[in-house]
């Protein structure tokens, strides 16, 4: 925001705010080198802040503007193989390998994996459930519990609430411990 959004939009008036003035702050930005997804996420920014204007009563902006969205190709394209996992797995901290087989078999992002708590796995069902609230779209979820999986579950050690703990603390970053496997 101050970075970017402020010199570029923070003078003009809700009111005068047009269409054409994100055009030319996209414009801008792409000179600059900005990615598609960069900008649009800049951009989602402001078009919120108009929103909850417009949403408030009494209403502090008259209208939203259209703020156009920018293509964008960022799919992921690095797929691990079964060879390459298992090497990283024997490189990885005995800490970190439950984290990696189930990021591998469930294709969980980081954030959801690291709030997994042991109260959420059934080994009786062979399922982890994922609370309402911290799941995709806000919906329950249930995660089969295959592979290898639970054998991992079983070898780790329940020294905290958390699944993915380093003794009591919940692992937070492995950063360091990642890029060394590698």
């Amino acid at each position: 925001i101050n970075r970017y959004l402020l010199p570029a939009f923070g003078e003009i008036k809700a009111v005068r705010f047009r269409t054409a003035d994100v055009e030319s702050y996209v414009k801008r930005r792409q000179r600059d080198g900005a990615r598609p997804a960069t900008i649009n996420r800049e951009l989602a920014l402001l078009h919120r802040a108009f929103q909850l204007g417009y949403q408030t009563d009494p209403p502090l902006v008259a209208r939203v503007p259209h703020f156009p969205k920018l293509a964008e190709d960022n799919a992921r394209t690095g797929f691990l193989k079964r060879a390459e996992y298992e090497k990283l797995l024997k490189a990885l901290p005995v800490e970190l390998r439950l984290l990696f087989v189930f990021g591998y078999h469930l294709g969980m992002r980081k954030s959801a994996l690291l709030r997994v708590k042991w109260s959420q796995v059934d080994f009786d069902a062979g399922l982890i459930y994922l609370e309402k609230k911290r799941s995709a779209k806000h919906i329950p979820q249930a995660l089969p519990i295959y592979g290898d999986m639970r054998a991992f579950l079983e070898m780790q050690p329940r020294t905290s609430e958390f699944l993915f703990a380093r003794g009591a603390a919940p692992i937070k970053d492995f950063r360091s411990a990642w890029k060394t496997a590698c």
